[in-house]
């Protein structure tokens, strides 16, 4: 066994010459990914700049007496609806 830094131990049959390369493609990768994000940024930029954020109004609750206003239920009506779905 090896022990390589970020990966732990490797066996040293032959797993470390597919690892190396894997490893570098990834790295190399993440570099194109960023360079590519930051030659494209003036349309990044303007894609973000269309986008429009609803505007956020309070409306008051109306309370209605007898309503509900959340989660209601019955636990007899549950059971009995599952009794019956389980029938």
């Amino acid at each position: 066994m090896r022990s390589v830094p970020l990966f732990g131990e490797v066996p040293a049959d032959g797993n470390l010459a597919l690892l190396v390369p894997a490893a570098g493609i990834a790295v190399l990768g993440f570099i194109f990914s960023i360079v590519v994000a930051f030659n494209a940024r003036d349309e990044l930029v303007s894609e973000f700049n269309k986008v429009e954020l609803p505007k956020m109004e309070y409306k008051p609750t109306v309370v209605v007496e007898g309503q509900c206003r959340g989660l209601c239920s019955n636990q007899d009506d549950d059971v009995d609806g599952l009794r019956n779905f389980m029938e």
